[in-house]
């Protein structure tokens, strides 16, 4: 009965633990996860570029999420007591963050080095920004610019500990309490080629003997997905689609291989009257099929052709996969493909709200803390530089671009009511749908002001609607009056 007991109480475990014939091969290692990127990274990292080079789903769905996260930009809204102080640090912002003064190559707004921080994330795994401090002589708004890295910069192979009691994890310098205190990072990219003349000939070599430089954290941005405790480096976002997206992508080849050839219709003429020791060698066979041909065969030779499998399955086998590839980059099928054959309203609302949640994750969990509170931090630093003034009272309020409206009638009445009711603000609103209050409300102003000296009413003015509003509630409570049949 002992026995018994033991053996019935040794079966009553997690099925995924047991040691079975379906668990045989099934490796899983009880390793950190730094233990499990330092050798595979890279060639995680290389692989899903080169997917998002060359195949059309994994360059969507990368696209679908820098997109939908950073849209237009993530505006900035600074806020203190002082008005003057918060429109002289937002007109240094405009200046600054709405050109190309902000970026190192001067290419980009700040909505596109968000844009690029973001793609390099999803691509990449991670990505850095770093600080590049200007001169005040250099005619910028404010001496400040910032340069987006990949991680390939990083010397991964810098390990080990340090002489103050911290450690170096993959090139990321720790203090002894944990926290991330340097980056050592390479000069230049080490996939990157230099053109050198040898002999008088242009020759092109990679960049050989590059030594990592220390740089403070207090001037990088390291923006990635922590996903497990500990986790110093971050892994593309699809690490777990690699193989069956290749996989797809070789099958839609094959495929297309397949009914390319299925349409040349080749005809084969053979002569069975062979004289023995005799060899036609005028007809030589084709090594291609091409549409109506007619090939005569060399006496003695034949054609055979395989017998593939029916692909009949091609439209449900693809659309089952891709499903994978939107669940994997947290997006929706729809998004992925544009199909929105079996999508009706609620449907597709639905999906959309669950495809906010991932996004909402990804702005405030990830790409706000970790690069845009830094830069705005950076931005004010320069601005106090710059005038002289304490900023430290200054307050940063960001505000990701809106859904789409999929409903106005409803959805903008529902903005109004909660403008009236104090839960969010005109400016919020404004933020949201992607426009500038100031402006908006100086082009009402003005707008308004040309009607007046015209005599013009128009439906558009506010002021005429909250009029015959008025009239019209007064009218419904002269009805209401007890004396008012009289």
């Amino acid at each position: 009965m002992a026995l018994k007991v033991v053996k019935d109480h040794s079966g009553r475990r997690y099925e995924g633990a047991a040691k079975s014939r379906r668990t045989t091969g099934w490796k899983a290692e009880s390793t950190s996860a730094n233990a499990e990127t330092i050798s595979s990274l890279e060639i995680l990292r290389n692989r899903h570029r080169d997917l998002v080079r060359n195949n059309p789903w994994a360059r969507r769905a990368v696209h679908c999420v820098v997109t939908n996260t950073v849209g237009y930009g993530i505006e900035a809204a600074f806020q203190n007591r002082s008005k003057q102080r918060v429109k002289r640090i937002t007109d240094l912002w405009k200046a600054w963050a709405e050109s190309t003064q902000c970026d190192v190559e001067g290419r980009l707004t700040m909505a596109g080095v968000q844009a690029q921080i973001m793609r390099t994330v999803v691509e990449s795994g991670e990505a850095l920004v770093v600080r590049q401090r200007r001169s005040s002589k250099s005619g910028l708004a404010v001496p400040l610019q910032v340069q987006v890295l990949e991680p390939d910069q990083i010397d991964t192979l810098r390990q080990g500990t340090t002489d103050s009691g911290g450690k170096i994890v993959q090139g990321i310098e720790y203090d002894s309490s944990g926290k991330v205190v340097a980056y050592w990072l390479f000069p230049n990219h080490p996939g990157d080629t230099v053109e050198l003349t040898t002999n008088g000939s242009p020759i092109t070599r990679r960049f050989t003997g590059l030594r990592s430089v220390r740089v403070s954290a207090d001037d990088v941005c390291h923006v990635f997905m922590a996903e497990r405790p500990g986790q110093a480096r971050g892994v593309p976002w699809g690490a777990a689609i690699l193989i069956r997206l290749r996989d797809l992508d070789d099958y839609e080849d094959a495929y297309l291989l397949r009914q390319k050839l299925a349409n040349c219709f080749t005809a084969f003429i053979a002569d069975n009257d062979v004289v023995p020791g005799t060899a036609n060698s005028d007809n030589v066979i084709t090594e291609s099929l091409e549409p109506g041909a007619i090939e005569i065969l060399p006496n003695g030779k034949t054609v055979s052709f395989s017998d593939p499998p029916d692909a009949d399955d091609y439209g449900p086998f693809v659309e089952n996969n891709l499903y994978a590839v939107s669940s994997c980059y947290g997006i929706t099928f729809e998004m992925l493909t544009g199909k929105m054959t079996n999508v009706n309203f609620s449907s597709g609302r639905m999906g959309w709200v669950e495809a906010h949640r991932n996004i909402e994750c990804w702005r405030w969990q990830m790409l706000i803390p970790q690069a845009l509170d830094r830069l705005g931090k950076w931005f004010l630093d320069a601005v106090s530089m710059t005038t002289g003034e304490a900023v430290e009272d200054v307050s940063i309020w960001w505000t990701p671009p809106r859904r789409e409206v999929f409903d106005p009638s409803k959805e903008y009445k529902a903005m109004i009511d909660a403008a009236r009711a104090g839960i969010t603000s005109l400016p919020e609103i404004h933020r949201e749908l992607g426009y500038d209050t100031d402006q908006v409300l100086k082009e009402i102003s003005e707008t308004n002001e040309a009607a007046d000296k015209l005599g013009i009413v128009l439906e558009t003015d506010a002021r005429q609607s909250k009029g015959k509003s008025q009239e019209m509630a007064d009218d419904e409570a002269e009805t209401q009056r007890p004396d008012a049949a009289t």
